[in-house]
This record gives C-alpha cells, sequence and structure tokens, in this order.
C-alpha cells in the first residue's frame, strides 16, 4: 500500500470488462455491426484481473467500475470478492455498441463521479477487441499521465513508478499523480478469493451507473 497525493490514502479504480469466453465459443458481427457474444459464455477480461491484483497492492482502497449489460454485475462481484471495497455499473441502452472513444467518455466519467482518485488501473487489451485503446483514451479524457503495457508497480515519494514491457527489454516511468496505466498478463498474478469473501460479495449492493439513485 502507498499514500496517495498530499500523503492521503492511496485511493484507485480497476476498470474491469465482462468478455465472451472464446476458449468455448466465437463471436460474431450482428447487422447493425455490434459485437454478438450470445455464442459464449461470459467472463471476466483476463488482463483486467491482473490490473484488478495490481490496484488491490498498490492502494487502500480500490473501486471496480465496468460498463456493460445488468449480466456485466457477475464481473463486478468477482473485483469485491477479491477484495475491492466499491464496485459501479454503467449499465444503459444509450451505451450500447459503443466504440472506444465512447467507451472511454462514459468509464472517465465515471472516475470524476467517484471523486478523489489517485490511480486508475486497467487491462492492455480486452478478448473482444484488442484494440488497447480504452486506457490511453480514459487518460487523454482525464488529462492524466499513463504508462502503458506495465509489468511492475510502485509508489515512491508520491509519485508512481512503473516498468513497462518495451521491444527488447524495459522502460521505468516516474509518473506524478494521479495517472493511468494498463497492465498486461505478465505481472501481478490474480489472487484467488476465499469462499467468505465470495459470500459477502455476492450479498453486498452495487452502486448503480452515475447519477443513479
Amino acid at each position: 500500500d502507498g499514500a496517495g497525493r498530499g500523503g492521503s490514502t492511496m485511493k484507485a479504480a480497476v476498470l474491469v470488462k465482462q468478455v465472451p469466453d472464446l476458449r468455448l465459443g466465437g463471436v460474431g458481427v450482428r447487422a447493425d455491426g455490434t459485437i454478438d457474444r450470445s455464442a459464449a459464455p461470459p467472463i471476466t477480461n483476463p488482463a483486467d484481473l491482473h490490473a484488478l491484483e495490481a490496484a488491490l497492492q498498490l492502494a487502500d482502497e480500490v473501486c471496480a467500475v465496468s460498463m456493460g449489460p445488468p449480466q456485466g454485475e457477475a464481473t463486478l462481484r468477482e473485483a469485491l470478492a477479491a477484495g475491492a471495497q466499491r464496485a459501479v455499473l454503467l449499465c444503459d441502452h444509450l451505451l450500447a455498441g459503443s466504440d472506444t472513444w465512447a467507451t472511454a467518455n462514459a468509464l472517465a466519467a465515471a472516475v470524476e463521479w467517484v471523486g478523489d482518485v489517485d490511480l486508475v488501473v486497467c487491462g492492455s487489451s480486452a478478448l473482444d477487441g484488442e484494440t488497447g485503446q480504452v486506457g490511453p483514451s480514459v487518460a487523454q479524457r482525464l488529462g492524466w499521465p499513463q504508462a502503458t503495457g506495465c509489468e511492475a508497480l510502485s509508489i515512491e515519494d508520491g509519485c508512481l513508478i512503473a516498468r513497462r514491457v518495451v521491444e527488447g527489454g524495459y522502460e521505468r516511468l516516474r509518473l506524478p499523480l494521479p495517472a493511468v496505466v494498463t497492465v498486461g498478463e505478465t505481472g501481478f498474478a490474480p489472487r484467488y478469493p476465499t469462499m467468505p469473501a465470495r459470500r459477502r460479495a455476492a450479498a453486498g449492493r452495487l452502486l448503480g451507473r452515475p447519477g443513479a439513485a
């Protein structure tokens, strides 16, 4: 755990997404251009589980944020079982079929609504799109510094130290907080939630979309 800006409690938001399990089925494209995920059961995006672990190791308080249909609640409850204290689901028909630009705008607005966030952590890419655009776009929308493809993270003197994978080796960056980082699947092995934690997560109340009661 580390201190956030000004030595206060470190608060992180981790962006998680429910995606189709491509090991068990494929995806198609509907006539309206949106992705048809009905042939594959949903799972939490694997890289996002590593991002969640990074947030849990770095921050004193973690809020999981997801955008998607109502069944996306299962991914947020998984995050709560792993140790997140809060969860927010952005669920609205107006968000259906959003491209990466619209998704990033919505998620950035959610981070601002959560408030006092020192660090946003997300997976490097999602199985159903593999664009790798949402994390950097959220950073741009918030106007915060960013580091992508991070394998190791730490807090030193109120700044984020990020080691990111680059061609032929590593790059070490020092970022002022608040900041946005993306995490791949080479670091921060996800923890396995205990049964009592799963029960607490199943019984807990999720926060609705920003602005909702």
